[in-house]
């Protein structure tokens, strides 16, 4: 559990290509407020990426209610 404070989420990753390494955070469940993150590149030279970097991903629980049938 991530819990919001004023102290930025450290997240450390490799500036490169698409394949660059990287820290990932994910979040599944009930997402609700905000954060900081830093985001600090250890050593990358940085390239052209066509998808970019997945750093963050958010997973969010979503509930479908059924209809019942006539």
């Amino acid at each position: 559990m991530i819990t919001a404070s004023r102290t930025p989420y450290p997240l450390q990753y490799s500036a490169g290509g698409d394949d660059s390494l990287t820290d990932r955070l994910v979040i599944r469940g009930k997402i609700t407020g905000h954060s900081l993150v830093q985001i600090n590149n250890f050593g990358g030279a940085g390239a052209r990426t066509d998808k970019g970097i997945l750093i963050i991903e958010a997973q969010p629980v979503i509930t479908r209610r059924r209809t019942p049938s006539a």
